[in-house]
């Protein structure tokens, strides 16, 4: 004989059961989806090549400029592959160009540990950073040693021998503008500053701005 208290799930008990259980488990689902998209969206945007560019070149525009020597560098107009030291335009103060020479000590300079009477104040800097933009919208930088008071160019020539060549930027937007180097110059001298500013531009159409300045401040023997 069948027990009267004995309880079970009705049809209509167990088609809700199974229904909240698919909805949580459709809320889970979304939940894992969307984290899975965002983490893709992250990585892709972490490692997107324009963006390993602009960090590559911002990191190695800011180091070399910090070291360089104040007195000595040198911001060019680029034309054909030569090389024309740029100066302002009539009744201005900011040059502009497509390329920037840094020039650099590989060893540090310590005031107080330095014989005076030793020192060849004529040295510029054993060590030169040339930062320049190719007819290929693509920026490099070479690094080379200064030679009989000679660095990356020479006679309007860029020079090629024992030099280590870095391609910073894939591909430079010059559709606004080609000078993407530029610094203040009072009674022809520079001042000390020199700014970057271009846009970088993917296969996808999609551009970055690229923009900061580094202060060059090392002055010898002073």
């Amino acid at each position: 004989m069948k027990n009267k208290n004995q309880k079970g799930l009705s049809l209509i008990e167990l088609v809700m059961a199974m229904a909240t259980a698919a909805i949580l488990v459709l809320a889970a689902g979304v939940l894992l989806f969307g984290g899975t998209n965002a983490y893709r969206q992250v990585y892709a945007s972490v490692h997107d090549p324009m963006r390993q560019d602009s960090k590559a070149l911002t990191a190695a525009f800011g180091a070399v400029g910090r070291k360089s020597n104040r007195t000595n560098y040198k911001l060019y107009e680029v034309a054909g592959g030569y090389f024309v030291e740029a100066v302002p335009k009539s009744g201005e103060t900011i040059a502009t160009g497509q390329a920037v020479e840094f020039r650099y000590w590989d060893k540090p300079f310590y005031e107080l540990s330095q014989n005076m009477d030793e020192m060849d104040i004529a040295d510029t800097g054993t060590n030169y950073a040339l930062f320049y933009l190719d007819d290929n919208k693509k920026l490099y930088v070479d690094y080379g040693d200064v030679v009989d008071g000679v660095a990356g160019v020479k006679s309007g020539i860029r020079q090629t021998s024992n030099v280590v060549t870095q391609c910073l930027v894939q591909q430079v937007d010059t559709s606004e503008s080609i000078d993407i180097f530029s610094h203040e110059m009072i009674g022809g001298v520079g001042n000390g500053c020199v700014s970057l500013n271009l846009k970088l531009v993917n296969d996808k159409k999609e551009t970055m701005d690229v923009k900061m300045a580094t202060l060059v401040r090392v002055n010898w023997p002073q």
